[in-house]
């Protein structure tokens, strides 16, 4: 099963209403569910404009199943109708979503969630939001663990308090001279308690950043 046929129907399954049979909305106040609340809460949270999310569908001669399924996003908008299929988002929205379900489970849970490129078409202050999620005691009350791969070195960074992660939190990888990738501490260096630690890994202070050389693009005029 693809990761995203599991998407949808884990998605489906939470927004799915036996008893309705046209299209049901996620955020009804009048259903409220656990998982429902804390799903829109983490959409709400992120600040990207949805307000609700729903699955219509409609009967079909042409489905598999005898009808047509879509999610569809509501943005805020002057229109009580500006609903937005899920394909025709952005795909930082998209991998918001993917992983808004994933994390909620993880915390409910106490389980390890694993990431790749956690930041991957997200603004940086998301990729913030979803890491201190793991770090509040009050929201992570079961010790769930996110472990992820990232670029971002705003995570590392003090511009907006203090960082998202935490010194003994950070690895670094770089390549030995065999090409195998070495997976290595950042507390082996003994930073400083007030040591700027985003700075330090741009200057290569802590290793782990590409060597690019002289590399030019050529001019195209034969030089």
């Amino acid at each position: 099963m693809t990761s995203q046929v599991r998407f949808e129907r884990e998605l489906t399954f939470m927004l799915e209403d036996p008893g309705e049979a046209k299209q049901h909305s996620l955020f009804e106040e009048e259903r409220p569910e656990s998982m429902r609340d804390q799903f829109k809460a983490l959409l709400q949270a992120a600040d990207i404009g949805i307000e609700d999310v729903r699955l219509s569908r409609e009967d079909s001669s042409t489905s598999k199943m005898g009808r047509n399924s879509r999610f569809e996003l509501k943005h805020k908008c002057e229109s009580d109708d500006a609903w937005l299929p899920l394909e025709e988002e952005s795909k930082g929205t998209k991998t918001l979503l993917r992983l808004a379900l994933p994390i909620l489970r993880a915390i409910r849970n106490g389980a390890i969630l694993l990431v790749d490129e956690l930041e991957s078409s997200m603004h940086p202050m998301l990729a913030d939001l979803i890491v201190r999620q793991f770090n509040d005691p009050e929201i992570n009350k079961r010790n769930a663990q996110l472990i992820f791969s990232t670029h971002d070195t705003n995570l590392l960074g003090t511009l907006v308090g203090e960082p998202a992660l935490r010194r003994d939190q950070v690895w670094l990888t770089e390549k030995d001279p065999r090409g195998a990738t070495v997976l290595y501490p950042l507390t082996d260096f003994k930073p400083r308690k007030d040591e700027n630690i985003e700075r330090g890994y741009i200057q290569g202070r802590y290793g782990a950043i590409p060597f690019l050389g002289g590399f030019r693009v050529p001019s195209g005029d034969g030089e």
